[in-house]
This record gives C-alpha cells, structure tokens and sequence, in this order.
C-alpha cells in the first residue's frame, strides 16, 4: 500500500512539474539578513504582483500538502503510542521490547514533531507569512532538534541490533532507556548548538533561515550518515542470520526457522524502506537549498516528506503487530526478549545433555560436554538437535569455555528460541 502510494505521489510530481511558470522568485528586497524588518509591509505569500500569477496556487498547494500529512502523521503516531501503552498496561514494563519500544519511540518524536509544524504552519496560513522572530527562532529551533533526535534515535538502534546478532554483544541502555534518551537528545542539542545563528525564518515556514546554507549542510550530512548506518548495520544481520540458517540446515533444525527468518528480514525491511521513503527526498531539498534553488515541488516534497515518519511508522506496525492490541500480546519476539532490561529466569526447567564439537584445523575436533537448563516451553527433542553441531569458534579463543559455550548457544538460541530474529541473551541458559 506504502509503494503504490508513493509510485501514485512520485507520478503525480512529475507530472505537475511539467507546468509552466511554476518557479516561485524570491526578492531579496524583502529580507534583510532573512530577518524581516517592517514585517507588516512585507507582502503576502499570495500577492500574485510579488511573487507571480501562481501566487496563490502555490501557496494553498504547499499549506495543504503540509497540514494534511501533518494531521496523518499526528495521529497515525498517536495509535501507535496508544497500542504500546495498552500493550504496557497489561504486561508491565518488561513486555515492552525493543521491537515495540522502536516504533514507540519514533512515534513519540513524531507526534512532537507534527504538533510543532502545526503551529509552524498554521500561522503562516493564517497570516500568509511565517512568524516573526524571536518566535520564529525558538520554533524553528525545535523543529531542528525534534527532526535530528528522530534521525539520531533510527541510528542507534541500528547500530544495538547489529552489536546484539553480530557481535553477541547486548547494550543495556537502563531503565526505561534513559541512556539512549540521554546521547540522542545531547546530539541533537549539540547539532541546534552549532546551527542556532541559522534558524529563523524561511519562507513559507521557521527553520533554517533563508538563503543560509549551513543547516541545509548539516541535515544533509546527518541523513546520509545515518542512512548509510542503517543499511550496513541491516545488511550484515541480513548475513549473520542466513550464516547461521544455513548451517542449523546443515544440522537438521526446525523447519519453523525458515519462517522465522522471513518475518524477521520483513520487520528490518519494512522499518529501513520507511526510512527511506522519509528521508530520501529531503535529500534533494536540502542539496537544493544548498544550491538556492526553490521550486514548488521542492516545498511540496518537503512539506510532505517531513512528516511521513508518522505515517510509514503506523502502517509498518499495523504490519508488523497486526491490527488489534490482542495481535500485539500474542506476537512477542525474540528481539522482545533480547532487549528487556531484566533477565527473565525461567519458573520450571529441564536440564539435557549436549556436546559441543570444534574442529581445529583440518583433522582435530575438540569436544565439550555440558548441561544446559531450559524453560519448560520448550521442546526437549529440539534442544538435543544441539548434539554433535559443528560450530566455528568466532572469537577464536579455544582456552574460554565460556566463549565457546556462548558460540554454541548462538545456534541453541537460534534454533528453538526465537519467534522473530536472533537477539535472545544468553543468560536466559545456565551451564552447569
């Protein structure tokens, strides 16, 4: 539904940048230092004589773009926070996870978003100008600071997901996040801090200020960084769970791993390409802001772009958790579980025998014998898949039963305790 709708918006662009005389001029006359001066004789963003015989078209084309999608992304993100909230009314804290806290928290930074260019937008509309300053520089300040903590938020949670499934590494971020909170929030006032001499008025809404270059930069940057974090970070889990797909193959796992794998890609993917369908055009309207380049396509994108995170983040969960909050109880995955802040010791277990076998170059094979405690959930005939399975030592240290131990839980954990992708801990097991 997301494709077609953009395919249909893309088509619709193109074909309306066919039309003639649809450049809006800018006079500089009007701005000193982009800071009106005797800001009730500016004229009108309407006043055809100043700025055109498509004055008001433009204008009424770009005010509603902005206020519609901001309006869908406002509420588009207000289900979503209810859903997870209903979601930790019923379970407590610790059935919050990540792959519910993700959406959560984008939906959070999208809604202060929209209300803030609700109130950016609005006056314009009202008054046909953007607010005057100081006014106009605290909101666009906002603006800059809410948009980046998305963007810094998207980011890091990649890079936690990557350190989890690849590196077997698990960041706990504290109670409820506050350390994730705490670095996206200080990057995103650092990034205002170095811009707060370019906010201020543009010139259908507060933001960068006109005809600066530096946070058309900056954004620039920020996105392309971040977007190429995303994608590195997603495409190597990509490779770590078809790694470790093909040798639980090998080993006779559960047939329900190729299911599980599928979904799991589908989640990343669904999140990544809501990314990019975000994030993507702005990249063109800060290179041609850059550029002073204006166009009414390039305000239409911006004004529509901005606020599809909302939007693509609704339609994703709805995706992803189903519809209804029953849906959302009965699909815990396992990057749920990976991500909680307390480990979840099992009530009942059962304890089995399993050997670890490691070859040592081309005819050596080392093995080790060890119990391993399980919940009662699961399945004894599945955990004893795990005798005699070969598995590469990835941290290379043969001395560290430990290490081993954790290489071999790699393909348990991958094996019988996943529902959605790879990201148990492995002090859900004890060895004895």
């Amino acid at each position: 539904m997301i494709k077609s709708a953009a395919f249909i918006y893309i088509m619709f662009l193109v074909s309306y940048s066919n039309a003639d005389d649809q450049v809006i001029t800018h006079i500089d006359t009007e701005f000193t230092d982009d800071t009106y001066i005797n800001y009730d004789e500016i004229p009108k963003l309407d006043n055809e004589e100043v700025f055109g015989p498509d004055a008001v078209r433009d204008f009424y084309i770009i005010m509603g773009f902005g206020l519609i999608t901001l309006q869908l992304n406002f509420f588009g993100s207000l289900y979503v926070i209810y859903r997870i909230y209903v979601q930790w009314r019923r379970g407590g804290r610790t059935s919050i996870s990540l792959s519910l806290r993700f959406p959560f928290y984008i939906a959070l930074t999208d809604a202060f978003l929209s209300l803030g260019y609700t109130v950016n937008l609005s006056y314009t509309f009202v008054w046909k100008l953007p607010w005057s300053n100081p006014m106009c520089g605290i909101i666009g300040a906002s603006v800059v600071t809410l948009f980046t903590l998305n963007m810094f938020l998207v980011g890091i949670i990649a890079l936690t997901t990557w350190l989890r499934v690849c590196k077997e590494y698990y960041v706990d971020f504290g109670p409820y996040d506050y350390k994730l909170w705490t670095l996206t929030t200080a990057l995103s006032v650092i990034v205002v801090c170095l811009s707060v001499n370019e906010v201020g008025q543009q010139k259908y809404w507060c933001a960068g200020r006109h005809h600066k270059v530096i946070i058309p930069i900056i954004m620039f940057l920020i996105i392309l960084l971040i977007l190429l974090t995303i994608l590195i970070c997603y495409i190597k889990v990509y490779f770590k769970v078809h790694k470790l797909d093909d040798l639980l193959t090998l080993n006779n796992s559960t047939p329900r791993r190729a299911h599980i794998e599928k979904r799991a890609l589908r989640k990343l993917i669904s999140y990544i390409f809501t990314f990019i369908l975000q994030f993507i055009p702005l990249l063109t309207y800060h290179a041609c802001s850059f550029a002073m380049f204006e166009n009414v396509l390039l305000y239409m994108l911006a004004t529509t772009t901005i606020n599809f995170g909302g939007i693509g983040n609704f339609f994703q969960f709805v995706i992803n958790e189903g519809f209804s909050s029953s849906q959302t109880s009965s699909q815990t995955s396992s990057m749920e579980s990976s991500q909680q802040i307390n480990s979840i010791e099992p009530e009942e277990t059962k304890t089995t025998d399993s050997n670890y076998v490691r070859e040592i170059g081309d005819s050596t094979i080392e093995r080790y014998r060890f119990s391993l405690e399980f919940g009662e959930k699961f399945d004894e005939n599945i955990v004893k898949n795990l005798n005699n399975v070969n598995v590469s030592d990835d941290n290379g240290d043969l001395e560290n039963d430990n290490i081993m131990f954790s290489d071999a839980l790699t393909v348990f954990d991958s094996s019988i305790n996943s529902t959605d992708v790879l990201l148990n801990r492995d002090d859900y097991f004890y060895t004895k």
